[in-house]
């Protein structure tokens, strides 16, 4: 038998600091992003370098619905966490829902400063990154 905390940390992931190495070496990437394109490299350094580990969770509640890492590390995240590179004008973003987009900087344009203040963790039907 469990004890309610056992369960809970079974269903619902493990109550420690979200390891981005681990998620790291577990994202899958598509549509030209790969871990060493600089826009990845300053998504993982925002992550790591201005998120408190407070935003850290809301991010990986957004973009998994789970704001705890896996109880067995982020191998175990079914589907595996995965960046698209999608391109999406203006007026096609707000007919689309549940997504999270990296779009503009994959072209060269912005900074990594461009990307930290567009990063928005806030519940809506659309995250953009610009």
């Amino acid at each position: 038998m469990f004890s309610t905390p056992e369960l809970q940390r079974l269903i619902s992931g493990d109550n420690a600091e979200i390891d981005l190495e681990d998620l790291k070496k577990h994202t899958v990437y598509y549509g030209g992003f790969h871990g060493s394109h600089r826009v990845i490299i300053w998504l993982w350094d925002i992550l790591a370098s201005d998120f408190t580990p407070d935003e850290r969770a809301m991010f990986l509640k957004f973009v998994t619905s789970c704001s705890r890492p896996p109880l067995l590390g982020f191998a175990y995240l079914k589907p595996p966490f995965s960046i698209r590179c999608v391109e999406v004008s203006d007026d096609q973003a707000v007919h689309v829902q549940a997504r999270c987009f990296i779009s503009s900087l994959a072209k060269g344009e912005g900074k990594p400063s461009g990307l930290r203040s567009s990063v928005c963790l806030k519940p809506g039907p659309l995250w953009v990154l610009k």
